[in-house]
């Protein structure tokens, strides 16, 4: 083609529509992957795809879930929760997502009870769970929890002394109460002496450290709640046993008489008073899973516990340091040899859980029997990981703890083994033969040019 002026310009307009061509294609591409998200698993194993689970429990939760991310300066851990947290929203739009600075916001890190970095505090219809770790089953399980909207009564004796629910002494357990509410449980006080039944909608039954008898009647009744299947939460304080000893004697379990002695919460934690009973371990269970801190007792009964209760499987779920010991209220000690033959050493149980297939049902009924009730009275409630043991065992007694267990994606074919004769022949085509097929094109080439000129 013969170049003048005319085609000259011809092949400038034309590069210029071309650029504005692409240009305007490069900008609608772009702002089509801004108003719309769409993300595509190509892995054999769906590894990036949100469980069949997962999506289930975001199907049962409508409204706006707010997720709240406390973490240091990494960029690496947010990273991480973003592309979690990306996976829920793929299939829920209504997702918030923010970071908190732990450096920079202590107080609101102790106000919501976060204990490591990269944990999560979710948020769904006033409710609030912690998820300790941005994993999905993890996350998961939370949601499930926060999108349960059937009440759950949690029934609490009344008539002898008992802690009130409601109550705002320092040794009540209004504020309890009050994060019961908080994340769905419905609290109801009874006194079986003026209504003598216990509801049929009752999911716990709580006897928070009755100081008084109770009735061979309401004995009888809540024996039969027991009997026919009923969770129970019975506690009780040092020498102040009555109450619940008519319940736990049918199993085998008493207390020791006297209070526990821990020089640990004075060794380890500067409480100057060694009445003040420490756990700073705790056993795998549905009940504990979510602790990492201390529980703090005062002034709290060691539990004497059988190998063996009738039906029940047992746990020992609060125990003691091998440090503490106990002896017999109002004994008078005159020698060392006396105290070493009274003493009573740790590790002293402080809280058991029982359970067992109910007879009536599939259900799994449960019991916990605790030596202190202080633990989440108003006064002490704040105290280390009381609040969350609280919680832990309310929900294990209400049946709230079942989680799904999301299997990590099975990875087909992940590794390449290769005979030595194949992996001979990949090592002399990459380093041979085909280095010395880019020099031959690179040869051809160079001979091409030349001759043309």
């Amino acid at each position: 083609m013969k170049i003048n002026k005319k085609t000259r310009a011809a092949l400038k307009l034309e590069t210029l529509v071309f650029f504005l061509l692409f240009f305007t294609l490069i900008s609608l591409v772009a702002w089509l992957s801004i108003k719309y998200n769409k993300r595509y698993d190509i892995t054999q194993s769906g590894s990036n795809t949100l469980s069949q689970h997962s999506q289930e429990v975001l199907r049962q939760m409508p409204d706006k879930i707010v997720i709240t991310a406390y973490v240091d300066n990494s960029k690496e851990i947010r990273q991480v929760i973003r592309d979690v947290i990306s996976r829920f929203h793929q299939h829920k739009n209504n997702i918030e997502l923010r970071f908190v600075n732990t450096e920079l916001s202590p107080d609101e890190v102790r106000a919501n009870q976060i204990t490591q970095i990269g944990e999560l505090l979710i948020k769904y219809h006033g409710r609030s769970a912690h998820a300790k770790v941005p994993q999905e089953q993890e996350i998961t399980n939370v949601l499930r929890y926060l999108a349960r909207t059937e009440n759950r009564w949690i029934v609490f004796l009344q008539g002898h002394g008992e802690r009130h629910i409601n109550g705002k002494a320092n040794f009540d357990w209004g504020v309890f109460g009050e994060k019961l509410s908080q994340n769905g449980y419905k609290a109801q006080n009874i006194n079986l002496k003026t209504n003598p039944f216990i509801p049929d909608n009752t999911a716990a039954l709580v006897l928070a450290s009755p100081q008084t008898k109770l009735t061979t009647n309401e004995i009888a009744i809540i024996d039969k709640y027991i009997a026919d299947g009923g969770n129970a939460f019975l506690l009780a304080e040092p020498n102040e046993y009555t109450g619940i000893s008519p319940l736990i004697q049918p199993l085998g379990i008493e207390f020791y008489s006297g209070t526990v002695r821990d020089p640990n919460s004075e060794v380890l934690y500067k409480i100057q008073d060694n009445t003040f009973a420490v756990t700073p371990k705790y056993p795998e269970h549905a009940i504990t899973d979510k602790l990492s801190s201390v529980s703090i007792f005062p002034k709290a009964a060691a539990i004497k516990t059988p190998e063996v209760v009738g039906d029940y499987v047992i746990t020992k779920i609060i125990e003691t340091l091998p440090q503490s010991w106990t002896i017999p209220q109002n004994v008078n000690i005159t020698s060392l040899s006396q105290l070493n033959k009274l003493k009573v050493s740790g590790p002293l149980t402080l809280g058991v859980a029982l359970s067992k297939k109910a007879q009536q049902s599939n259900i799994e009924q449960r019991i916990f029997i605790a030596g202190d009730g202080d633990f989440l009275s108003n006064q002490f409630i704040g105290n280390g990981a009381n609040l969350s043991l609280g919680f832990g065992i309310i929900s294990w007694l209400t049946n709230d703890d079942d989680k799904v267990s999301i299997p990590p994606p099975i990875i087909a074919d992940k590794e390449l083994n290769l005979t030595v004769f194949t992996a001979a022949i990949f090592e002399l085509g990459f380093k041979i033969i085909a280095p010395a097929l880019l020099a031959l094109c690179g040869l051809i080439i160079h001979i091409y040019r030349k001759v043309r000129k």
